[in-house]
């Protein structure tokens, strides 16, 4: 785990220094614009797809693609494909009251804490169902 934040960190560094001295602009738009464009060209998977729409908040259709990706999807991808597909569903539940939404976040939630108790970001996701079941 170390190595990657180390590996990300260099990564970064590298990147903000290209574009300190090409003369681009380093702005965070400008950077958001770059990655988008990197995912569209990583390929047409279905999990890249997908997070392109959840930064674009078409949750509707990043739910759809999340869940084709779960086919395929293992470890780290997996249990983000999940926790998405209940962020998805908490937002639109947040948009609309729909308690149908809310009930969806709840599931896909219970799916992360079962299949990934030990993940760093199960604690959080505990967080999100119990505060939904409240309002259930």
């Amino acid at each position: 785990m170390r190595k990657l934040i180390l590996i990300i960190i260099v990564l970064a560094g590298g990147y903000v220094g290209y574009r300190f001295f090409t003369g681009k602009s380093l702005s965070v738009d400008a950077m958001k614009e770059d990655l988008s464009s990197a995912a569209e060209e990583a390929g047409p998977g279905e999990y890249a797809k997908a997070e392109l729409e959840w930064q674009k908040g078409r949750y509707e259709d990043a739910i759809r693609l999340y869940e084709a990706a779960l086919d395929e999807a293992e470890g780290d991808i997996r249990a983000n494909c999940l926790r998405r597909i209940g962020n998805c569903y908490k937002r639109l539940y947040d948009k609309t009251k729909d308690k149908a939404k809310a009930k969806k976040a709840i599931e896909y939630y219970n799916k992360v804490i079962e299949e990934f108790p030990d993940d760093r970001f199960t604690g959080q996701v505990r967080n999100e169902r119990d505060k939904l079941k409240m309002l259930m």
